[in-house]
């Protein structure tokens, strides 16, 4: 669980920094993330900590998408959302609409456990755009303590 709490401060960190830099500026954080992300609570909990000044960008392609986009409305940030072609990016390429995601954030944050190449893809085409990404992997499940009789 510690990894998912440096991941998710080094995010807000890194948002924070750019909303102090541009404070006349909305910071664009696009929102992706993995079918198979969870718990969605990180999502909700992440979109709850953002500086006020930020619009949401993401598309309601799936779970971690439409909490979001759910969040964030709920929170009263404005929102934009964007289709994405994953069956494209599963084939590992972006396509115009995809850059177009990419191109309108100012930080983008994966909530994505390293499957899929969809999220790979979109990752790897903003790191070479030199957007700044981060990555928020799900908890991983700790063993739970054998509990013996004391008696």
């Amino acid at each position: 669980m510690t990894a998912n709490v440096a991941q998710f401060a080094g995010a807000l960190q890194a948002i924070s920094t750019l909303t102090a830099r541009q404070p006349a500026q909305p910071v664009r954080v696009a929102i992706i993330g993995s079918t198979s992300f969870s718990p969605l609570s990180l999502v909700t909990s992440f979109i709850a900590h953002l500086p006020t000044n930020c619009v949401i960008l993401s598309s309601q392609t799936d779970k971690v998408n439409q909490q979001a986009l759910t969040t964030a409305r709920h929170y009263g940030y404005k929102v934009e959302e964007f289709m994405l072609d994953w069956t494209q990016l599963e084939a590992g390429s972006v396509d115009a609409k995809d850059n177009e995601l990419i191109h309108s954030a100012s930080i983008i944050v994966a909530f994505w456990g390293n499957q899929g190449q969809g999220i790979a893809s979109i990752l790897a085409a903003a790191r070479e755009a030199k957007i700044p990404v981060f990555t928020i992997s799900p908890p991983t499940s700790l063993p739970r303590p054998i509990q013996r009789p004391l008696f």
